[in-house]
């Protein structure tokens, strides 16, 4: 008579699964979990320094940009139309 159990260990399983040994997955997930947490902290601040990086650099931006030609420029226009 044939026993699919006699010869389990020669099988193609990538490991071993008998309840004996078991694995305790919920003290893995929560270490993963604590580690991820972590990261969560650092990335969220990384993001608030690129923001206000951005929003520093973008007031800069807005202040060298003149909102109105300056005067000079304002004569040479006038100047040149008024030759030809």
């Amino acid at each position: 008579m044939f026993d699919p159990g006699e010869d389990l260990h020669q099988r193609g399983f990538a490991r071993t699964v008998f309840a004996e040994q078991g694995m305790d997955l919920t003290a893995l997930d929560r270490q993963v979990d604590r580690l991820e947490r972590m990261h969560a902290g650092i990335a969220f601040t990384d993001v608030f320094q690129l923001q206000k990086a951005a929003h520093t650099h973008l007031i800069a931006a807005r202040l060298s940009v003149p909102a109105e030609p300056q005067p000079v420029a304002l004569a040479r226009q006038t100047s040149g139309e008024r030759q030809r």
